[in-house]
Order: structure tokens, then sequence, then C-alpha cells
């Protein structure tokens, strides 16, 4: 089936090689490369969840995580099982409490525990959410009455 398949869809054939070249740039370290290519294989194949994750985590690396959290985003909508879509939930919730928007990772972590429960990576990241979100809200180290 594989040559029929390549005949049938050759935009996805394309795409998937595209995306096994940005893989192996990314394990290289060669992250403008990779990043150069996975945009090009998500162009061909906007819905490859596969793309996105590997997208976010080549921003991630180069420190442009608003990049990567919208990356990570765009593949929460494409997670074809509840695996991936509480992993990605989770890199995405990572994201935003590295940007700093706490009540949005909350929610984000909420999230990924309602799909999993007993998924603990995602209860472990709700927890330090919370506990961030409570020091935020206590009083300011080193302050005087």
């Amino acid at each position: 089936t594989g040559i029929h398949d390549m005949l049938k869809n050759p935009r996805a054939t394309q795409s998937n090689e595209l995306f096994k070249m940005g893989i192996d740039s990314f394990r290289r370290g060669r992250l403008s490369e990779a990043l150069k290519l996975l945009k090009e294989a998500r162009e061909l194949n906007p819905g490859d969840y596969r793309i996105l994750v590997t997208l976010g985590h080549t921003y991630a690396r180069m420190d442009n995580l608003q990049d990567a959290l919208e990356a990570f985003q765009a593949g929460i909508a494409y997670a074809r099982s509840k695996d991936y879509k509480k992993w990605v939930l989770l890199l995405a919730c990572r994201a935003l409490r590295s940007l700093g928007r706490l009540e949005e990772a909350i929610a984000c972590a909420r999230q990924a525990v309602a799909v999993a429960p007993n998924y603990s990576p995602a209860h472990y990241e709700l927890a330090g959410c919370l506990g961030d979100r409570l020091k935020a809200l206590g009083t300011p180290q080193n302050s005087t009455p």
C-alpha cells in the first residue's frame, strides 16, 4: 500500500518526509534548519499532530515560548487519542506557566486531568500551578509591615 498511498496523497507523503528531516535536524541541534523543514511540513499537512508537537518543541528549545504555545495549542485540536491529548495539554500548560499566564495554565492542567484522571504528571503540574498562584497571592518576601 505504500506506493498506492504515496500516489493517492502526495502532499501527506511529502509532508512526512519533511517531518522526518526536521526530526533529524532537531536531534542534531540544527534548530533553524529543523524549524524551516517543520514549517514546510505543516504547510503541506496542517493537521498532523506530530508536526505540531515537534514544532512546539523546536520553538521551546529556541526560547520562543509564545510560538511553542501556539503550536502545542494547535496540536490539542488534532490529537487523535486521549493519550495524545493529555500529553499535548501538559505541554501547553507548561508553556503557559513559563509565560506567566498562570490562570490559563491552571485551566489547561485541569483539562489534562479531566481527559486522563490517572495521569499523574497532569496532577503534578496542576499542583505546581496552584502553588504558584498561592505564592503570587501571598505577602511579598522581605517586606516590612
